[in-house]
């Protein structure tokens, strides 16, 4: 089975995704020296004056709004998330309590059930560190998204 274009086609996409880039991180150098020249800009951009920097300043406030409706649906985002793992968390304790429970009316500690149980129980325990894990993850974050929005 041949690869090759398969690979081509992987290669024309990163390609094209860095001719893009370059394109933009153009355009942003020759905006941030101060050159209205854009060829997105039209006519009123290239004539520049005080319309040319209204429409920048209308520009960057409307991308200011954007980014922080972005960065507050994140955030709602991930604290459903942790909300989603405090729940598991809680179920995986009750089973481990409903495990504890018929480990203890088991007589015989070597018997195979016995064993499962406590095999059930270290497997619900691992979950639980994953978890809490995870939680621990997107709390981090989103203090690093808090930090960014001041």
């Amino acid at each position: 089975m041949n690869k090759l274009p398969v690979l081509n086609k992987t290669f024309d996409q990163i390609r094209s995704m860095f001719g893009f880039l370059s394109k933009l991180r153009y355009e942003q150098q020759h905006a941030a020296s101060g050159s209205r020249k854009s060829r997105w800009g039209g006519s009123i951009s290239e004539s520049g004056g005080a319309l040319a920097e209204m429409g920048a300043v209308k520009e960057n406030e409307y991308f200011y709004k954007k980014d922080r409706e972005l960065l507050r649906n994140l955030k709602t985002d991930i604290n459903a998330d942790i909300e989603n793992h405090k729940i598991e968390i809680e179920r995986k304790n009750e089973e481990i309590k409903q495990l504890q429970a018929k480990m203890k009316e088991i007589q015989n500690k070597d018997s195979k059930e016995y064993i499962q149980l406590v095999r059930q129980i270290k497997y619900l325990q691992n979950l639980i560190q994953s978890h809490n894990a995870e939680i621990a993850a997107v709390t981090k974050v989103i203090q690093d998204l808090s930090e960014a929005d001041n």
